[in-house]
This record gives structure tokens, C-alpha cells and sequence, in this order.
């Protein structure tokens, strides 16, 4: 499921709302944070409190990105 949310979602340039993951997903940001905070690390994403958002090199290596969510 965070595979297939985050699939469409880091496509979008202004990010999507966290609080969305959780009402389209039904689990809690939680559930993913260690791979939010990896890829942080890593440069590809942008993580707030309100928002999950890739970052320019994110978007440029998304497919790399979005493999840290197929488990």
C-alpha cells in the first residue's frame, strides 16, 4: 500500500499532505518514517511535519526513491 500511494505522490512537484498518506493508506506515517528518514539522508526527499515532497535530485532518481517502499 505505501508503495502504490507513494508511487503517484512523489510524482507531484509540490509534495502531498502527511495527513493524507494516512486517510488514503488507512496505516500512520509511522509505519514508514524509518524510510522517509533514509531517504531524507539520502537527498531525495523533503519530510516536514505537513508534507512529504521529493527534492530535485529525488525527482530526477525517483524510480530509486520509490523502491525503498516495495516491502
Amino acid at each position: 500500500m505505501p508503495f502504490e500511494f507513494m508511487l503517484n505522490a512523489l510524482r507531484l512537484k509540490n509534495g502531498v499532505g502527511n495527513i493524507l498518506f494516512e486517510e488514503r493508506t488507512g496505516l500512520t506515517l509511522s509505519s514508514i518514517q524509518s524510510i522517509l528518514t533514509k531517504l531524507k539522508k539520502e537527498g531525495f526527499l523533503e519530510n516536514t511535519d505537513t508534507l512529504i515532497k521529493t527534492t530535485p535530485i529525488g525527482f530526477l532518481h525517483l524510480n530509486t526513491a520509490l523502491t525503498q517502499f516495495m516491502a
